[in-house]
């Protein structure tokens, strides 16, 4: 079954964003704990909106330097960015841009049980 939700809402619940649904501007949830937006006071029915990790260079930078993710770029590639970590380059993404290949490569992470244990060892 395909996730049809848009990347950067899966790249949210690969994060570990729950109760993700669309709102009236755009998709909202509970962020993770380790998240500085988990900790702004609110009401228990008041969720959070969603960054938009696809696009927003403030949502995902601070996850490219915590988890020590590589960006490289050929041109002449359809999708031109990779992404890797700085460590291992036993998983490499691409996309369009250089955020889109972040995203991708979180969701590889995910996939293999991979970035559960990242966030962990790197709060």
């Amino acid at each position: 079954m395909t996730d049809e939700r848009p990347l950067h809402v899966r790249v949210a619940a690969a994060l570990g964003w729950t109760y993700l649904s669309p709102g009236e501007v755009g998709w909202e949830g509970e962020p993770p704990a380790w998240d500085e937006r988990a900790k702004i006071p609110r009401r228990l029915d008041q969720h959070i909106g969603v960054p938009d990790y696809d696009t927003e260079w403030s949502a995902t930078g601070p996850l490219i330097e915590r988890l020590g993710i590589r960006l490289g770029r050929d041109p002449g590639m359809r999708e031109p960015w990779d992404a890797s970590r700085l460590v291992a380059d036993a998983y490499t993404s691409s996309g369009r841009t250089a955020l889109e290949a972040v995203c991708h490569f979180l969701l590889e992470l995910d996939a293999v049980g991979e970035l559960a244990d990242l966030l962990a060892k790197h709060p």
